[in-house]
């Protein structure tokens, strides 16, 4: 394993990548292949990227992989394994994947859904990305969901969801040692009826584990916060820490690193103002708040925010690393339309300042979702990220994307297998204008006919529905409905479901 990294400065700047870059390699292979697949883990080894992933082939049958690619992104080595007997295996967009470098092995840990119940699961896989051995775990029987874990010296820390309840699921803290087996497992947070909690960092501190994360309650009126909770080296709770900002409309989980000069860096997306307060309470303005953390005194110090002024929709943080300069490399996403995503990532000092923060995507449109899920820093002093790619306008099927950036963020290469012409499949209607007072014209392609509307608002829910069965070439409808973001459903006198976002601005 690489473990020496080049450490190169960076003059302080901020960029946006909305360019189509070319594509290096066919990643889920020929052009008209109809596989769909993303990953979302991503591990460096010597000069090399190992990822983590899963999708559905074209005769919809479900798989996962691990893959190996080249500096420049060329593919090496894969394993592909099928599902079996149907089952769904998470796709892990969280810290699912990780190199053991004690045993020089791959390690997956998460969950499997089966008939009646969620496992853990657990696969190894050798140098060669061969399967060595796999595991299930399911003592907390129906529901016991692997979420993330570290790699410890004698085994794997993991971290866990068990429950039951509707709407509800209580947390578990479990110590495996490298064969798989349970050295012991221990309740974090109980399950109880409409309690929701999950934890996704463990940080290791002088034998005791910290772990990161947060919930919701009713007696928070369903308000996520922030939630540190510190356990011993066998996993007993010492203390739990709630981390909330009293003003604001949600202080969502946290996320944490350790950086290099030992300090404890925390992020935490803050919501502090609807996109539209007559509209859904579930898209926000969103601040990133990061603040330091003392495990000896158990206080917050150091906290700055950032994109507070109306710059991040529904922005998240989706993971931290540690740089050698004593700083961190941030990864997020944040809403750039009614359901598109811009991935971004912010390098910060040893302080918290920001050095640079840009943003990317493959492809930028009302219906492309470019999401990152993981970042790791690679040898040469520049960062790979890994995760999907679908421009879900056209086709819903994901696509598999890495992005390699050098030390300053400047994009170097990134990958994406684009989908074939003959696997498209075209929209039947044209909707304009778009945005629109709320009169909107409908075009209708390749002889389709218009049976009836839908529209639903952001929150999902139906705002407005009409019966118009016509065979004109061109429909006309009228939207009395506030300003906002809807997708409007169209479908037609064949049964074929068609839809398009569109936007009322009334001013």
């Amino acid at each position: 394993m690489m473990r020496h990294f080049l450490f190169i400065l960076c003059f302080g700047s901020t960029f946006t990548l909305y360019s189509q870059y070319d594509y290096f390699n066919q990643i889920t292979g020929d052009l008209n292949d109809d596989a769909s697949e993303a990953v979302a883990n991503v591990e460096v080894i010597d000069n090399a990227y190992v990822v983590w992933g899963g999708g559905i082939n074209g005769l919809g049958e479900k798989f996962q992989f691990v893959r190996k690619y080249g500096p420049d992104g060329e593919i090496q080595n894969e394993n592909i394994l099928p599902d079996n007997e149907g089952e769904y295996v998470y796709g892990g967009q969280t810290i699912s994947f990780n190199l053991n470098p004690f045993l020089d092995e791959f390690v997956f840990l998460n969950g499997v859904v089966l008939e009646s119940q969620v496992e853990g699961y657990m696969i190894v896989f050798n140098q060669n990305l061969d399967t060595l051995f796999t595991s299930s775990y399911n003592h907390y029987n129906p529901y016991t969901y692997l979420i993330g874990f570290e790699v410890m010296p004698d085994g794997y820390l993991v971290l866990g969801e068990q429950g039951g309840i509707s709407n509800s699921n209580g947390t578990f803290v479990m110590k495996l040692d490298f064969a798989g087996n349970i050295l012991w497992s221990e309740i974090l947070q109980a399950e109880v009826y409409q309690n929701i909690y999950r934890n996704w960092n463990i940080i290791d501190i002088n034998s005791n584990y910290w772990i990161f994360g947060g919930g919701n309650t009713p007696e928070t009126n369903f308000k996520p916060f922030g939630l540190i909770t510190k356990i011993n080296s066998v996993g007993i709770t010492q203390s739990a820490i709630t981390i909330a900002d009293d003003d604001a409309l949600r202080s969502n989980y946290l996320k944490a690193v350790k950086l290099e000069n030992g300090e404890i860096l925390v992020s935490q997306p803050i919501s502090y103002e609807l996109l539209d307060p007559n509209g859904s309470p579930y898209f926000f303005w969103n601040k990133i708040r990061l603040f330091k953390f003392n495990p000896e005194t158990e206080e917050v110090y150091a906290q700055q925010d950032y994109f507070e002024n109306y710059e991040q929709k529904k922005g998240r943080v989706f993971d931290m690393e540690a740089t050698p300069d004593g700083g961190a490399i941030i990864q997020g996403r944040r809403y750039v339309g009614f359901y598109a995503d811009m991935s971004w990532l912010m390098k910060v000092d040893s302080t918290g300042n920001q050095e640079w923060y840009q943003e990317y995507a493959y492809e930028i449109c009302n219906d492309c979702r470019n999401l990152l899920f993981d970042i790791e820093l690679a040898p040469d002093g520049g960062y790979i990220a890994a995760g999907s790619f679908a421009n879900e306008g056209i086709d819903i099927r994901r696509a598999t994307w890495l992005l390699k950036v050098d030390a300053c963020g400047d994009l170097e290469w990134q990958g994406c297998s684009p989908l074939g012409v003959d696997n498209v499949k075209m929209k039947q209607f044209v909707v304009y204008p778009n945005p629109s007072h709320g009169k909107l014209f409908i075009d209708h392609e390749n002889g389709s006919h218009l049976r009836y509307y839908e529209v639903f608002d952001v929150s999902g829910r139906l705002v407005a529905r009409n019966t118009i069965i016509s065979h004109q070439l061109t429909t006309t409808i009228e939207l009395s409905l506030p300003n906002g973001m809807y997708l409007l459903k169209l479908v037609t006198t064949n049964n074929e479901v068609e839809t398009h976002l569109i936007e009322i601005n009334g001013e």
